[in-house]
């Protein structure tokens, strides 16, 4: 049973969590705290209940600004010098320590003590991943996959259409539809009916295909497999091995080889027929409708995009299309012919965009970013941005920071536990605003298109992703918010001015291929018609 604290230890808790609220802790006083803090849990559990973690530490924990406006940013290098701060500022520097403290205490428990490195734990429930597909249509009540989501244990329900699933194991299947397809494991299927296409490589045999009569076990092979929903069945084998377990009366085993072919009915022992690979969906189909489909949607694309420069409403706009291999100007092509909004790109790499021959750039290093300055003031705002979010690896993850966090600056960007948020300095109150918390570890790897409206007409701020609105945030104190400023700024990463040395990290991980402001609120009507023609996977999109 967790030992309780004794008076003495209450009462010296309670001075450290007075000096820290006051903003005269010393800073051996604030290492004793801390060490306190990391090693007994009874400790944390009373500080937590003393400093009072509520949903304003939710709110101030990220960035808080004193009573005069300015921006409070806090060293604790020189800690022996005793400071004091407005009263607000104590205390949003208090729940900010205890969310770092007890964040951090809670965290170590998960070092590893192999290397001492942090072990950042995420869950996977998949067993395979949907890589590819083509005309696809969803059985009624079915369960909806996009491109790249992993796929757990259950049914895989198709009308029409073909797809592409790749086992962790490391085998893959073509299912062509009418289909039903269990998912057992990452190394077995139970198909009720249709057609699969199998080809499994040596890391994966013993990879199997149950139906209702018998088991198909591959030995090395790629093999074609069908089954109609009356229970008649065809095993072909186009190459390698297979193993059929338990078909006829007598549960025999029966082995096929490289061109042999046989019909099975039901409990009935098969017969053998002429091997015909044309039967069953080929790779080779998908890449012939891939690359069509792709050239014809990245040319829809670059119409639309054409027309939507005319908007004169359409501030910054990046395309990511470089002329060179190693251009580091990202040229504006919206309406506001300002030089400081083509970008100027800082360690960031070229890489391919949503569709081939598309780019995009890739931000990986916490120094890659892309500087930018905005003048003017505005009332109202409306982010675009198609993103592929690699890792959710910081606290935050920027999308569109200003360097300044004064009255009116807004921050576009990303929290951990996969809320959007768009901050905007204000003078009392929350400078906040958030979405639910919609982007999660399946999301991690695809293209997502993410929105964010400012309307100061209908005072709310809404976020949307892939068209879809998934918040809605009254704007309260709206005098108090505007104008909005954004000065010099950074899109994927953060750089507060004047900080030297260590500052908190909020690069962004992934690919941006397309960013957008505009300077006035856009309708949902109009960010879905965006995202319907820039998807790059228009039949997989839920």
């Amino acid at each position: 049973m967790e030992e309780e604290l004794t008076d003495g230890d209450i009462l010296k808790l309670g001075a450290l969590c007075d000096e820290l609220v006051d903003g005269v802790i010393s800073a051996e006083r604030y290492a004793e705290l801390q060490r306190w803090l990391l090693t007994d849990e009874a400790v944390r559990r009373h500080y937590v209940r003393v400093m009072g973690l509520s949903a304003s530490l939710h709110e101030y924990a990220g960035e808080f600004e004193s009573e005069e406006g300015g921006e409070a940013l806090v060293e604790f290098a020189d800690l022996g010098v005793k400071r004091r701060w407005p009263w607000k500022a104590r205390w949003s520097l208090a729940a900010a320590l205890v969310a770092s403290l007890f964040l951090g205490a809670l965290l170590l428990t998960q070092m590893s003590d192999h290397d001492n490195q942090m072990v950042v734990v995420a869950q996977d429930d998949g067993v395979a991943v949907l890589t590819r597909a083509s005309g696809l249509e969803w059985e009624e009540g079915a369960k909806k996959y996009r491109l790249g989501d992993r796929i757990a244990v259950g049914a895989v329900q198709i009308a029409a259409g073909t797809m592409q699933i790749e086992f962790y194991s490391g085998a893959s299947v073509i299912l062509e539809g009418p289909a039903s397809l269990d998912i057992v494991s990452a190394n077995e299927a139970f198909c009720h009916y249709g057609k699969v296409r199998g080809k499994v490589p040596p890391q994966a045999i013993g990879f199997t295909v149950k139906t209702a009569d018998y088991d198909l076990v591959d030995l090395g092979t790629e093999f074609g497999i069908s089954v109609d929903k009356k229970g008649s069945s065809e095993v072909h084998v186009f190459d390698g091995e297979v193993e059929l377990r338990g078909v006829g009366r007598a549960s025999e085993t029966k082995g096929l080889t490289e061109g042999q072919a046989m019909r099975l009915n039901g409990a009935e022992l098969g017969k053998d027929i002429v091997m015909d690979a044309t039967l069953f969906p080929h790779s080779s189909l998908l890449d012939d409708v891939d690359g069509a489909r792709a050239e014809s949607r990245y040319q829809r694309w670059k119409d639309f995009s054409g027309e939507l420069r005319k908007d004169a409403s359409l501030m910054a706009y990046y395309t990511f299309e470089p002329q060179r291999a190693w251009d580091r100007v990202l040229p504006n092509q919206g309406s506001l012919k300002e030089p400081g909004l083509d970008g100027a790109i800082v360690g960031a790499k070229w890489a391919r965009g949503r569709w081939p021959g598309k780019k995009a750039l890739d931000f990986k290093s916490p120094a890659d970013r892309v500087r930018l300055i905005l003048p003017g003031e505005y009332k109202n705002l409306t982010y675009g941005a198609w993103v592929r979010i690699d890792g959710m690896d910081r606290l935050w993850v920027s999308l569109l920071l200003t360097d300044d966090w004064k009255l009116g600056s807004p921050h576009w960007q990303i929290e951990q536990t996969g809320e959007m948020i768009l901050g905007v300095g204000t003078r009392g109150g929350n400078p906040n605003f958030y979405s639910k918390k919609e982007i999660g570890f399946e999301d991690l790897g695809r293209w997502m298109f993410l929105a964010t409206v400012f309307d100061s007409e209908k005072l709310e701020v809404r976020h949307l992703i892939d068209g879809r609105v998934v918040s809605r945030a009254p704007i309260v104190d709206l005098e108090k918010r505007l104008p909005l400023k954004f000065g010099a700024m950074e899109m994927g990463n953060y750089h507060p001015p004047g900080v030297a040395g260590t500052k908190n990290v909020r690069n962004f991980n992934g690919r941006i291929d397309e960013f957008m402001l505009f300077n006035r609120a856009l309708s949902d009507e109009e960010l879905n018609e965006i995202f319907q023609v820039g998807r790059p996977d228009a039949v997989m999109q839920k």
